[in-house]
This record gives structure tokens, C-alpha cells and sequence, in this order.
């Protein structure tokens, strides 16, 4: 893939200093274009969007799943969930369709995880299905668990705080698997 460079603000007729060209990584491009593009998509659904029912986003570019993805993509299917589940598992709000839009986009491998937040959300996810996984050793009853109301979350359900978005819920939810795993 070819390299572009960018002329720095050094003038003619000078000579060239060790940063007169910057080195642009053709990853860095991309991905502004990408978030560009789908910025574009996003106003245009917005704009010609006729009912409540959020646009698909029609691929920009060759799909590239990453590890968290397969992995949110693999927990969904384990915990019996919908894809528009994924919203709240990742910390975005349900009810603003860019965010419902920008999930199935992510998901469907046309743009990548990016923040904190949601790296950290996606963590301990995993410690929390693998703890689960490591004790109970079938999905079937790991999704009972997950539905049964527990008196230590109020006679809520796990997948009810981990549904509900909070960070802190999710964190509950975590802390009391590892007590309760022994750990």
C-alpha cells in the first residue's frame, strides 16, 4: 500500500529538515475515512428516516470482525440475547437510533470498538461468562442463573442489571459471580 507524505509547513527554498515530511500511516487514513463516511450514512438515514424504526447501515467497506466483537457476538448467542441487546452491554443508549445503528455496525465488522468504557464493559463480560461457564459447565443452566431473581440484587435478575446499562450493575453483577465462584 503506498505511503503518502504531507509537506510540513517548512518553506521553498529551504532545505529539508529531518520532519519536513510526516509519515501518514495508511491505517490512520482509513479509519478517518471510514468515520466520515459512516457520519455521512448516519445524517442521510436521519434525514430521509420515514419511521421509528432505525436504517440499516449498508456496508461501506469490507468487514473486519475483531476478537471483542466475535467474542460480544458469541456471548449473545450463549446468553440467548437479540443483537440489539449488545446496546446496553455496551454501554450506549437504546433509544437514540445512532447508537442502536452505530452497534449493528460494529457488530457487522464495519467499524471497530474504540474507548475505554467499552473495552472495560467487554472485560469483564468476559470474566463474568467465563466464571459463569467454569461453574455451571452448561449454557442451559448459566441462562437459568442469569433469569432467576437473587435477593443479593434486590429480586432482580443478573441479566436484568446487566440489560440495564449502568456500569455499576455490571460491575455488581461481576464483583458477586467472583464472590460467589470463590474467588
Amino acid at each position: 500500500m503506498p505511503v503518502q507524505y504531507a509537506r510540513s509547513a517548512s518553506g521553498p527554498g529551504q532545505p529539508p529538515a529531518e520532519s519536513a515530511y510526516c509519515r501518514r500511516r495508511p491505517t490512520e487514513r482509513v479509519a478517518k475515512r471510514r468515520r466520515i463516511e459512516f457520519d455521512q450514512h448516519i445524517r442521510h438515514g436521519l434525514q430521509t428516516k420515514t419511521s421509528a424504526v432505525p436504517l440499516a447501515v449498508q456496508p461501506l467497506f469490507r468487514a473486519r470482525k475483531s476478537g471483542p466483537v466475535r467474542f460480544i457476538e458469541m456471548l449473545l448467542v450463549a446468553w440467548r440475547l437479540q443483537q440489539h441487546d449488545a446496546v446496553p452491554l455496551l454501554g450506549f443508549q437504546p433509544s437514540e437510533v445512532a447508537d442502536v445503528t452505530y452497534v449493528r455496525a460494529i457488530l457487522d465488522g464495519h467499524f471497530p470498538l474504540v474507548g475505554h468504557d467499552i473495552k472495560d464493559r467487554i472485560a469483564f463480560l468476559l470474566v463474568i461468562r467465563s466464571t459463569l461457564s467454569e461453574m455451571f459447565r452448561d449454557e442451559g443452566v448459566e441462562n437459568e442463573w442469569l433469569r432467576e431473581a437473587h435477593p443479593a440484587f434486590d429480586g432482580l435478575t443478573p441479566m436484568a442489571l446487566l440489560l440495564d446499562g449502568h456500569m455499576e450493575n455490571l460491575l455488581i453483577v461481576k464483583d458477586y459471580v467472583d464472590e460467589f465462584a470463590g474467588r
